[in-house]
């Protein structure tokens, strides 16, 4: 019995640990994304103005269907 709840308890360490590092990765490329696009877009315009493309992340219940919410705006 102690065994099976040993192997219970390192999966789950294990499975909270691999999801805060696949949550992180996604969050850094998303800001590289973010970064690039408004690089890109920022010296297309004819008459430059400082702006930035920016998120916002809302973390709510989980009893809810989506934990989650990205919200996007733009900074001036």
């Amino acid at each position: 019995m102690s065994v099976g709840l040993g192997f219970l308890l390192g999966f789950l360490i294990i499975a909270v640990f691999v999801s805060s590092q696949i949550s992180r990765i996604c969050d850094t490329r998303l800001d590289r994304a973010i970064e690039s696009e408004t690089k890109k877009y920022a010296t297309n315009l004819p008459v430059p103005i400082r702006w930035r493309l920016d998120l916002t992340i809302y973390t709510r219940r989980l009893s809810t269907a989506s934990p989650t919410d990205i919200q996007y705006y733009v900074s001036y």
